[in-house]
């Protein structure tokens, strides 16, 4: 229904739009490195593994992370203003092959 309410002009926009990244992303690296500039972007933090995040106060409620694995994993993630910790989550995943 959403693609539905959308003028022909922004469906287009976007197929372009996803076509450029697809182009441009020829591998799971470069999948990972330009999801990581749109994600920058879009005012996410990049986390690293081998940082306890918990220690550092590092993730707060409200904020928006992704870290990579092997520049060939991407995660990224946002915390609920209400979050607290034990309370559900909910996780999406993809991948690029």
């Amino acid at each position: 229904k959403i693609m539905e309410s959308m003028s022909p002009t922004v469906l287009k926009s976007f197929a372009q739009g996803f076509t450029r990244f697809v182009d441009a992303s020829p591998t799971p690296f470069h999948v990972c490195a330009n999801a990581a500039s749109k994600l920058e972007a879009a005012g996410f933090t990049r986390l690293y593994e081998n940082t306890p995040w918990k220690a550092n106060s590092l993730v707060k409620q409200g904020g928006k992370y992704y870290y990579t694995r092997n520049s060939s994993c991407l995660i990224a993630f946002c915390v609920g203003g209400k979050f607290e910790a034990g309370n559900a989550f909910k996780v999406v995943g993809a991948h690029t092959d």
